[in-house]
């Protein structure tokens, strides 16, 4: 390859020094469909001193007939894998990409992710290297050279995206999901989205582990995972993305216009929700930090709102490693080098941490949930059931949407604050050889409730939680192709716009919950809900007794 002119698809490159990379600046492509796209990228080529094979050898030893499965990614005989160096970026940031493939060139693209995507990026044609598999632990990062980079706009609005690669050979593609975050929080939406790569990367089985699976011959799962490799399952966008597609989609055709963020935003800087009145997840956030659970728990004291369109949800302590690169959960294993402290990562209801989620959201995760037929949720006459589903035509008794309670549902346990349950269902023990599930029923309880008076809270501030109650069922529900697809998105609305309509105070009088050790130990008080008030705001900015305003009171245009 000639290093100083390179010609792709018709388009010479003239290249440019750098004082750690040799940069490429490429033309913008005329063709029509790429008329839109800004010519504001940065490509990096490949390593020279990296090892790797080339594309002819990669190829056939690619092609010796092993199978998606094996933990491995896709494996025929053409192929393309992709990851970046993170899963969030500001605009104006360079996203890097470490690709392999058998295609001497392929296709990159950049969508965002709604109803209708948007296309913001296309460059035809970038030439392909194959990087193997590394042979040592290769679930905890490929460790692949970088293969080239793009630059974000600067003026790309937040959203959920993702990139698109396609072997010009013969079509096969791959995915890669990213999110752009805001230039200011809270300016453009009183409403974050935070995405599920946590939860994501649990089950990614790609270099043949997950924190659930092993394809390793006699070796078990593994308890630590890398964010720096690509996902193995949905073409690349990770297990459990629909569900989160069709929630943010929603979001954004209702014209809420979400704030996006990931949970390793939230790990850094958990003052970020701040600057919200609603905070909204989709379809299983089951891995959580202590700092993230924290920040929830305070965003609702502070008299702010959850929408959880989910279920499962913080399920599992997680803790990050590496600068964030990895992911630990050892589920309770006494190998965790923190076994017996609150750092251990097991279930957040179980010893030694006694912090039951539904303290929070109200509901959790019901054993065996997942082995049953899902059913249709059904209206109960509740307060809340009026006006969540409000405009849709419902009432008490109905049944709506394509299998609402599906997957892993959520049940009310001795924990859960005074809830209006807005719709339930009990499913039944299907009935099939092998081995059954031990209950003959578990139930699926989508709930609403309020820190207020009405709800048991007397010194209360408001901060409200809705939560679906079932892993997959409420979003997959909001496709266009289901029965009753608009009376489960109107609902939708009617929650966030509900949650919108009840800012949260200024000031810092939030109501004293205490933590579910507390309830362990018989600590708090007998009546639900606890007592008291603090003394001082806590995780305050400053270090005073103050929380910053919410985030309906700081419009600061971005610069």
């Amino acid at each position: 390859m000639n290093r100083h002119r390179i010609i792709w698809g018709g388009f010479i490159v003239a290249m440019l020094a750098g004082p750690a990379y040799t940069f490429y600046s490429v033309a913008t492509s005329t063709e029509p469909e790429n008329a839109a796209a800004p010519a504001s990228r940065i490509i990096i080529p490949p390593d020279e001193s990296a090892p790797r094979q080339p594309v002819a050898e990669g190829a056939a030893e690619v092609c010796q007939g092993q199978e998606y499965g094996a933990g491995n990614g896709w494996r025929g005989c053409s192929y393309v894998e992709v990851y970046t160096d993170r899963m969030s970026y500001a605009p104006g940031d360079t996203i890097f990409l470490h690709v392999s493939t058998t295609s001497l060139t392929y296709k990159f693209e950049v969508y965002r992710e709604t109803w209708t995507k948007l296309r913001l990026e296309r460059i035809p044609a970038i030439p392909g290297m194959f990087h193997a598999v590394p042979d040592k632990e290769p679930w905890l990062g490929a460790n692949w050279p970088v293969s080239f980079a793009w630059r974000i706009p600067g003026d790309c609005e937040t959203g959920s995206y993702f990139i698109k690669l396609t072997n010009n050979n013969d079509g096969t593609y791959t995915y890669r999901p990213f999110v752009v975050t805001p230039r200011e929080p809270g300016y453009r939406s009183r409403v974050a989205f935070i995405t599920n790569y946590n939860t994501r990367t649990a089950y990614n089985a790609w270099g043949g582990k997950s924190l659930y699976y092993s394809y390793v011959p006699g070796e078990d799962r593994t308890a630590r995972v890398s964010f720096l490799r690509p996902f193995d399952d949905w073409s690349g966008k990770g297990g459990f993305f629909y569900g989160s597609y069709c929630a943010l989609s929603e979001l954004e055709d209702a014209g809420f216009a979400p704030e996006y963020w990931t949970e390793w935003d939230i790990e850094q800087d958990p003052d970020l929700l701040h600057d919200y009145d609603v905070v909204v997840t989709a379809e299983v956030n089951e891995y959580t930090t202590c700092t993230y659970y924290d920040a929830l728990v305070l965003h609702h004291r502070r008299g702010a709102h959850i929408a959880s369109f989910s279920a499962c949800d913080i399920h599992w302590q997680a803790r990050y490693e590496n600068d964030g690169t990895i992911m630990a959960s050892w589920k309770g294993s006494l190998d965790d080098p923190l076994w017996g402290t609150p750092g251990q990562t097991t279930r957040w209801a179980w010893e030694p941490l006694n912090r039951p989620p539904s303290v929070l959201i109200g509901t959790e995760f019901a054993q065996y949930s997942q082995q049953f037929l899902p059913e249709d949720l059904v209206v109960q006459d509740t307060p809340a059931s009026e006006w969540v589903f409000a405009g849709t035509g419902l009432q008490p008794g109905d049944a709506f949407g394509h299998e609402t309670a599906s997957g892993e549902t959520q049940v009310l346990t001795q924990y859960s604050p005074a809830v209006d349950t807005v719709a339930s269902v009990t499913l039944q023990r299907p009935e099939y050889p092998g081995n059954p599930p031990p209950v003959d029923y578990v139930e699926c309880h989508a709930v609403f409730y309020a820190d207020n008076a009405e709800y048991g809270f007397p010194d209360g501030n408001g901060g409200q939680v809705f939560h679906a109650g079932s892993t997959m069922g409420w979003t997959l529900a909001m496709r266009s192709n289901q029965p009753d697809y608009e009376k489960v998105r109107q609902a939708t609305r009617n929650v966030i716009q509900h949650m919108l309509g009840s800012p949260p105070p200024p000031d810092c009088n939030f109501n004293y919950w205490p933590d579910a050790r507390d309830i362990a130990e018989g600590t708090s008080s007998d009546k639900w809900p606890p007592y008291g008030v603090p003394d001082e705001c806590q995780f305050a900015d400053d270090g005073t007794d103050a929380l910053p305003p919410s985030g309906a009171e700081r419009r600061i245009p971005p610069p």
